[in-house]
């Protein structure tokens, strides 16, 4: 932030970051508020410095529609002035511009402009009335409806850096306390929820049906909202996903013929396998090599290769012994190729070049590796 805008970074720290420590510590809620809401503004005008109106634009789509939702599933449990004061908070960012995305929207598209702000005070109105999940849901259509206007009037350059936030949000996921709670209440709504949103990265990075996939991991998120509260029956949408990438708790896993208990003392070379990450991600090997991938954290993992990220000499490898990279999605489906805590997948290297690989139930969190094979 001090690089791009030394005057931004001055106000964000110096008036508004420091005296809110000092608030909170003094019990100062009017203070709090103050300074709280100029730590925000900072940060979205910071936002559109760098990435300009598109990457603000998604960014502010995601957090008007989750307060939203937050506001649903608040007025479900009964809080219904807590509920009302998260839709009237959202609302006042809007208004008060900052980002540029209000003025965006508004110049971009008046009629969808309009329709955002009136759902938004609609959520609102109906949290201050006790139920206000039909409301989220019209706000969150009118709110991707505003995201494509704003892009397709100029304010683009958002989707890559969406994707790639959206990476992010997964591999926090994966590791977060919420994960094994989700999982605890609900299997059925964390693994739709999973699903939905690895399926949200594939569409953001592909540029296609990314609004469908939008509307489907805003319905899983707030599922599984209502299911750690165990009041899943309440959510107001119905159970989606599940079918497809989630990990079935009840299902045998099998990890094949170089799959291994422990990790081999006679490996040349040992890749963890992290929560989402290889580590290291790229390891450079001599032609002849053992490289053992060992389970270090994180649910059972797969070690893939890409059908096309290997030499055209060499023959296709993964864990579970596939012949192809279709077949090794389809085999993981069925349980097959996982390598588990206390286990390691173990290949000899002999075809130099680039061998691109990756974990099938993380790939939407960005988990990929690359092993150069040397000559």
């Amino acid at each position: 932030m001090e690089e791009t805008d030394e005057s931004l970074y001055d106000r964000f720290e110096h008036d508004h970051l420091d005296p809110l420590v000092d608030a909170l510590e003094n019990g100062d809620d009017d203070a709090v508020a103050t300074h709280y809401d100029g730590v925000q503004t900072a940060l979205l005008g910071f936002e559109a410095t760098l990435g300009g109106v598109g990457l603000v634009a998604g960014a502010e789509t995601a957090f008007f529609a989750g307060r939203a939702f937050d506001a649903a599933v608040l007025t479900a449990l009964g809080e219904h002035d807590r509920a009302a004061t998260v839709a009237q908070d959202a609302f006042a960012v809007f208004e008060s511009g900052a980002g540029g995305y209000h003025e965006a929207l508004e110049e971009a598209d008046r009629e969808a402009y309009e329709t955002f702000e009136g759902e938004l005070t609609a959520v609102g109105d109906a949290a201050a009335g006790g139920d206000a999940s039909a409301a989220a849901e019209r706000f969150h259509a009118a709110a991707l409806s505003a995201l494509d206007a704003v892009l397709a009037g100029g304010g683009g350059g958002a989707t890559g850096a969406a994707a790639r936030t959206m990476q992010d949000a997964f591999a926090a996921f994966e590791e977060a306390r919420v994960h094994e709670a989700i999982e605890e209440a609900d299997t059925e709504a964390y693994e739709a929820f999973e699903d939905a949103l690895g399926n949200y990265v594939s569409a953001l990075e592909g540029g296609s049906s990314v609004s469908g996939a939008a509307e489907a991991f805003a319905d899983a998120t707030l599922r599984a909202q209502f299911a750690v509260v165990g009041a899943t029956e309440a959510a107001p949408v119905d159970e989606t996903g599940g079918e497809d990438g989630g990990d079935d708790g009840d299902r045998s896993l099998s990890g094949g013929p170089n799959v291994v208990a422990g990790t081999p003392d006679d490996a040349d070379h040992v890749v963890s396998m992290e929560a989402v990450a290889f580590e290291p991600a790229e390891l450079t090997v001599s032609a002849g090599d053992t490289v053992a991938f060992e389970h270090a954290a994180g649910e059972p993992h797969s070690v893939t290769a890409y059908g096309s990220g290997v030499p055209d000499d060499a023959g296709y490898w993964a864990s579970g012994d596939f012949e192809g990279e279709d077949a090794a999605r389809e085999g993981w489906e069925n349980g097959e190729g996982a390598v588990q805590s206390g286990q390691s997948y173990v290949r000899t290297f002999e075809t130099p070049g680039d061998h691109a690989y990756f974990c099938i139930p993380h790939e939407g969190a960005g988990m990929e590796g690359t092993v150069v094979v040397e000559e």
